[in-house]
């Protein structure tokens, strides 16, 4: 499972595709079995899948939850303020519940269970790197790694 961005041509700059999909690719079979959009956008930002098998991704003021199993869409309005998405292209689910991203300014947890979000510390220059366990994080501060534990 994936995403896509829209590019142009380089000789027209025409753009190659009308919307960003999410696409799922079946290994099995070496190829594309479904593509879809939340919305239209020319780039879908998707940064992780849980355990259940729901894939997160982000537009400006929304984001949304793509079910693998039932092939649809929950599209919630984001709760906190306006970020740069781009930096929450990583991060990672603990459980089912729990997403962990970072932002321009923020490490935080996101419940998708009840769109609340909790700011679990400020920082700059912070991206998420990889879930150790369920309450253990790495993530890369400025060049520095550290690690984040979730009590």
């Amino acid at each position: 499972m994936g995403t896509t961005e829209v590019f142009a041509d380089c000789r027209s700059g025409i753009p190659t595709a009308q919307n960003a999909v999410v696409l799922v690719w079946d290994t099995k079979k070496r190829k594309t079995i479904h593509t879809s959009y939340p919305w239209k956008t020319e780039q879908l930002i998707a940064c992780a899948l849980s355990p259940g098998g729901k894939l997160i991704g982000f537009g400006d003021d929304k984001y949304f939850l793509f079910d693998l199993n039932t092939r649809k869409y929950e599209i919630r309005k984001w709760p906190g303020k306006r970020v740069n998405w781009s930096w929450a292209v990583r991060g990672s689910f603990a459980g089912n519940r729990y997403f962990y991203g970072a932002t321009e300014e923020d490490l935080f947890r996101l419940d998708v269970e009840t769109d609340k979000v909790v700011t679990l510390a400020k920082t700059s220059g912070t991206m998420l790197v990889r879930k150790v366990s369920e309450k253990q994080f790495l993530f890369d501060q400025e060049g520095s790694v550290k690690m984040l534990v979730i009590s």
